[in-house]
């Protein structure tokens, strides 16, 4: 399936920066270094970056930028001429603090994965260049006095330059290589059923425009550059789309697996959100406006690929703190703070305001899994969970019956001590309920399924216990979404399938990802499959290790981390008349701004919307008056939820339209044409790679029944995602392990077709890597290749599994090339 969505980048991948003594120039070039453009910005200080920055309207060939550099080289001979500065793969943003504007520009990257057609990259390194006037050159009798006024000033800085630094410090400690990820031609911050089906039709574009918006203001608050960008789309507007790349922070993992000669690519994307962004003890419970600490969302999406129209599926799921008013003192005599409930609001309207933004995105209903303790001896998280489950059924009084929250309260410690049920069988039962009222995800051909609502998970710190919650929901989630794809019949997997270990893997991944961002340690849980084991601890010695670094991370670091947080998302602004950062007792007016301003947060402010009286007021008895006002009282209390789901149908394109796929199609396929695939992709994308139902096996009753292949423990090959990406290629390895002891074949798997069938036939005795050899020479030979060829391979390889698995016999395959999906080049480092 050709993955429709708007490139992000709009085709600029690779940037150089030039210098004269007046200006600095950044050259950007598309993937194939055929169209360049020239952004100039001024080198002096400025309190905007709208005076400094202007864009050249211009798009020129390789040629004609060679001789606008030229021109400017001769033009500025006195002054030095142009020099280069740096070569980057994408521009984050432009900051400034207090003396001059900074670029930030990425200068090394990684591929992590791809997501259909668009390669995901992370940033393995980052540079700041500052943009500040040029030091003026002396003569010969003065150089010895520059020389020592430069080496005073550095000496004895000034308190205004002694700040700057300081706050570059600040900036630069936030560390921009670990965690943090970007794509040229997909959408991070976009989940992936809102990429395929919730942009706006083409025919509502230009057709002849390649700038794509920079990022969906609705789902920006995923975007940890967003003040970065911000000035430079006030300076450049729509354009400053194909300067910066869109950040996302959190986790990206990818693995693919081999189901009976058929790939399935499992991917996971943990986004964290901006808003009220911080560490474990120092951001707790919600804000003013609704935002919660360690808000999180999860996808999981499912990729099967194949000839002409593949298949997708996704699942989203969320995690946050618990969206009341309470915090947790640090503490360095208490490892375990106490948990207060420090502000009161009878109305709970942050609550609220959390529920609303789920509804506006997801949808409804919103299920809520609380996995807090609901019996202690010492009331600590049963304080929370408390007051979690009032702020609930206060919400739901002003819901409808279809839209109110449902809320599931499971005792994580509690069910982990039960030996039957497990707490592994009790969060499976939670996702099979989940799941049959939210859905999930799913595109493939012309079937189109939508997931309409979303799970939130919380415990105290939304990490341990969270995490293994969401992978019981994930792996339900993925054995409907195998189901779904054609690849097996059912909806479970067998707990000791490889694919769930796989799964496992990459949960394990994203959640000891997440916990160091946020509890500075890995995880203390994990979800265990193994041995009927329910869920995993770490050994005692190593969960000491883990708590003593968390303990010390959140006692004497996450203060300096907070404060880098702030600095690096704009929530602190520098301003030489303000108080510096540093010296603030506490950043809660930063992120509690109606605290500061004053609100009331009872009915006296919307007194006048329902209580005042209209024209019709003025006629009829008191009753009927007094009825109306009522009706007016009723639909402004529930306006909130219906605006926020009247957002979310709006920001849904129709899927039931008859031209679904024309309506569905956008820049992506313009721009990145990922449906022109190389012949190595034509070839192993062939027929054969499809599902094959078995040979049909004639019953009693002399009726045809064809059965699938079951999904099977020792039938999955993990396939380890390369890191780098370089101009030499990509190797993909493959490893396909032998069971100790082989599964019991029925009659039906024998006669499943093979694709290796000339092999076979050539010779039944010969060494399995010979054959493997022997198949790569027939596949990617020099004979050309065409339809009739393609589907002659087909045919006489659906003859010979049978010869294979008599022989139980696997190989190892390795095969390299230097192309990717579309036949381009990758770019090295």
């Amino acid at each position: 399936m050709n993955l429709a969505c708007e490139p992000t980048c709009a085709g600029l991948e690779k940037f150089v920066i030039y210098e004269t003594q007046q200006h600095l120039y950044v050259v950007g070039c598309d993937r194939q270094q055929l169209k360049y453009r020239v952004l100039k910005v001024l080198r002096r200080s400025a309190p905007s970056l709208i005076d400094l920055a202007q864009e050249d309207a211009s798009s020129y060939s390789k040629d004609e930028l060679r001789d606008v550099l030229e021109m400017a080289h001769e033009g500025n001979k006195q002054g030095g001429g142009l020099r280069r500065v740096a070569t980057g793969y994408g521009i984050l943003g432009f900051v400034r603090f207090l003396d001059c504007y900074y670029c930030v520009l990425i200068t090394q990257r990684r591929k992590v994965g791809r997501i259909g057609g668009a390669p995901i990259y992370g940033i393995k390194a980052t540079e700041l260049i500052p943009i500040r006037p040029a030091a003026t050159k002396s003569d010969d009798r003065s150089l010895i006095r520059s020389f020592v006024a430069e080496t005073n000033r550095r000496l004895n800085p000034t308190q205004r330059e002694t700040a700057e630094q300081r706050y570059v410090s600040l900036f630069q400690f936030v560390d921009l290589s670990k965690d943090f990820y970007f794509s040229y031609a997909y959408d991070l911050t976009q989940t992936l059923q809102h990429v395929m089906h919730a942009q706006a039709p083409l025919s509502s574009q230009d057709p002849a425009s390649d700038i794509p918006p920079l990022e969906p203001s609705r789902r920006s608050s995923y975007a940890w550059n967003h003040k970065l960008v911000k000035e430079l789309r006030d300076a450049l507007g729509s354009s400053a789309g194909r300067w910066c790349v869109t950040l996302v922070h959190g986790a990206f993992v990818q693995r693919t697996c081999a189901l009976f000669g058929r790939s399935l690519v499992v991917t996971l994307i943990a986004r964290r959100s901006r808003h009220f962004a911080g560490t474990r003890y120092l951001k707790r419970g919600a804000s003013d406006t609704g935002n919660v600490a360690n808000d999180v969302e999860l996808e999981q999406i499912t990729h099967a690929p194949g000839y002409g129209a593949g298949g997708f599926a996704s699942y989203v799921q969320v995690r946050g703190s618990i969206p009341i008013f309470w915090t947790q003192a640090t503490s360095v005599t208490l490892p375990k703070p106490p948990i207060i409930v420090d502000r009161v609001d009878p109305t709970y309207t942050a609550s609220q305001k959390h529920f609303a933004d789920l509804l506006e995105r997801y949808g409804g209903p919103c299920m809520v899994l609380d996995l807090t303790k609901h019996v202690e001896r010492r009331a600590r998280e049963t304080v929370v969970s408390a007051e979690f489950r009032r702020a609930i059924e206060c919400v739901n009084t002003s819901l409808p019956s279809e839209t109110k929250v449902r809320y599931c309260a499971l005792d994580f410690s509690a069910a982990s001590r039960s030996k039957k049920p497990t707490v592994l069988d009790a969060l499976s039962d939670v996702a099979a309920w989940t799941l049959d009222e939210t859905r999930f995800f799913q595109c493939q051909g012309t079937k189109v399924q939508l997931q309409r609502g979303v799970l939130r998970s919380n415990c105290i710190d939304c990490l341990d216990r969270t995490n293994v919650a969401q992978f019981a929901v994930g792996a339900v989630a993925l054995a409907r979404c195998v189901d779904a794809l054609g690849f097996v019949r059912g909806s479970s997997l067998e707990p000791g399938s490889r694919l769930l270990l796989v799964l496992m893997e990459l949960y394990s991944a994203v959640g000891d990802a997440l916990s160091l961002q946020y509890g500075g340690s890995e995880a203390h849980k994990r979800a265990g499959i193994r041995r009927g084991e329910s869920v995993t601890v770490v050994p005692k010695h190593q969960e000491l290790l883990t708590s003593i670094r968390r303990y010390y991370s959140n006692a004497f670091t996450d203060r300096l981390k907070q404060d880098a947080i702030n600095v690096f998302l704009g929530t602190f602004t520098p301003s030489e008349e303000d108080i510096p950062l540093w010296d603030l007792d506490s950043d809660y007016y930063l992120h509690n701004v109606k605290v500061q301003e004053g609100c009331l947060l009872t009915m006296a402010v919307k007194k006048d919307a329902w209580l005042s009286d209209s024209e019709e007021d003025d006629k009829g008895d008191v009753r009927a008056r007094v009825v109306r006002r009522c009706h007016r009282r009723d639909d402004l209390l529930s306006k909130w939820w219906r605006d926020a789901l009247e957002a979310y149908d709006a920001s849904l394109q129709s899927t039931e339209s008859s031209n679904l796929e024309e309506a569905s199609k956008h820049r992506f396929e313009r721009v990145h044409q990922p449906s022109k695939l190389t012949q190595f992709d034509k070839i192993l994308q062939a027929d054969s790679s499809t599902p094959v139902p078995l040979a049909a096996d004639l019953d009693a009753s002399g009726t045809v029944e064809k059965r699938f292949l079951a999904l099977g423990s020792s039938n999955v090959a993990a396939l380890a995602i390369p890191e780098d990406d370089d101009d030499e290629g990509i190797a993909i390895e493959e490893e396909v392990k032998v069971p100790e002891t082989p599964p019991k074949l029925d009659d039906d798997l024998r006669e499943r077709a093979s694709p290796v069938s000339q092999i076979e036939e050539e010779s039944d005795d010969d060494d399995p890597c010979q054959k493997a050899e022997r198949l790569v020479r027939v596949l990617f030979g020099a004979t050309p290749v065409t339809v009739e060829g393609l589907e002659a391979q087909a045919a006489a390889s659906k003859a010979a599994l049978d010869a294979s698995i008599k022989s139980d016999s696997t190989f190892v395959g390795r095969l390299q090339f230097d192309v990717d999906a579309r036949g381009e080049t990758q770019y090295g480092e």
